[in-house]
């Protein structure tokens, strides 16, 4: 009988009769709707749903109904007394992100087959992701807000070069790793990501003598022997080169091998530069005044007036490769 009565309640709805499920007939009131408002996937939120009696006699609640499975109701029956208003607990705990939109039938077991229809309402949000990437905090979510407490024990501070890492205070603290490798020829030194690292030391065994090669052995310490023949010692230009012969560094006419080969003159407003007879001979100009027309450039002398530390830059001719390597090959 209880079964028809619901089977009823539920076919009243449907058919939009939702006013007439809600009346308040003989002794008892429901709520109409409950609404839980904002949660998250996997996180509870509660509601009441209230029932008042009303009345001279006994009402008794013989069910509350609804077919969610992550809808729970605290009791689903109760007898009530004249004025009693029963608040019965329900938790939502949502499996999936949307709005809750559901029906919960109520009925009594008073003749006539009062059944009421309750509009639960809600909406299920995705839960955040917390995780704030600090191995020195514990990340959780509490339902409203992402929590990061702080916590003890050994981290990760992903420096190679520290070690005993742990965690203080909520940051990855870690001592500073020794990369003394007792080699007086290297440099101790730490890469990060690599760890200890020990380079040639570049000051060590140095004599100031640029035709000896310096040379550090770990055992034997500091040797200087006579640089290779052609060693370059000093500076180049169009008509000289210095270069290292059996241990004395030779200034050497080069006149004849740089004709043509690509110089400077120290003016970035010429260009290219080449070699010949023995001095750089600048090029045309290379840069125009912009308030000119193209086809009318000004001469570099016009230009260099106007931005004078562009034309008097340094230059060392040993760092042209193209001129550098016919004097190697030629004094080797």
């Amino acid at each position: 009988m209880r079964r028809a009565r619901l089977l009823l309640g539920l076919f009243a709805v449907a058919c939009g009769d939702l006013d007439n499920l809600n009346q308040t007939v003989a002794n008892v009131t429901v709520a109409p709707t409950v609404n839980f408002g904002g949660t998250h996937v996997g996180w509870s939120a509660t509601a009441s749903l209230v029932i008042r009696a009303r009345g001279n006699g006994r009402t008794h609640i013989a069910g509350i109904r609804t077919d969610r499975d992550d809808l729970d109701i605290a009791a689903v029956s109760k007898t009530l007394n004249p004025g009693d208003t029963w608040r019965v607990r329900l938790t939502w705990t949502p499996t999936a992100v949307g709005p809750l939109e559901d029906l919960m039938i109520v009925t009594t077991d008073v003749v006539g087959a009062e059944t009421w229809g309750v509009q639960l309402s809600g909406m299920a949000r995705l839960q955040p992701d917390c995780e704030d990437n600090n191995p020195c905090t514990t990340d959780r979510f509490t339902g409203e807000i992402c929590r990061h407490d702080p916590r003890e024990g050994s981290c990760d501070d992903d420096n190679s070069c520290t070690t005993f890492d742990t965690c203080n205070g909520g940051s990855c603290v870690g001592v500073g790793r020794n990369c003394d490798d007792d080699n007086d020829c290297t440099l101790n030194l730490c890469d990060p990501a690599n760890g200890c690292i020990f380079p040639k030391n570049p000051d060590i065994c140095v004599d100031g003598d640029p035709c000896t090669a310096d040379v550090c052995d770990p055992i034997g310490g500091c040797s200087n022997p006579e640089a290779q023949n052609g060693t370059p010692c000093g500076p180049f230009d169009c008509a000289v080169g210095h270069l290292c012969f059996f241990g004395r560094c030779e200034e050497i006419d080069i006149v004849t091998e740089t004709e043509g080969l690509p110089c400077n003159d120290a003016n970035s407003c010429t260009g290219p530069d080449v070699c010949g007879s023995g001095i750089c001979i600048g090029g045309p100009a290379t840069h125009t005044d912009p308030a000119r027309a193209v086809s009318s450039p000004p001469t570099a002398t016009f230009i260099c007036s106007l931005t004078p530390t562009l034309c008097d830059l340094p230059y060392d001719l040993m760092a042209t490769t193209t001129l550098w390597l016919p004097i190697h090959r030629m004094a080797a």
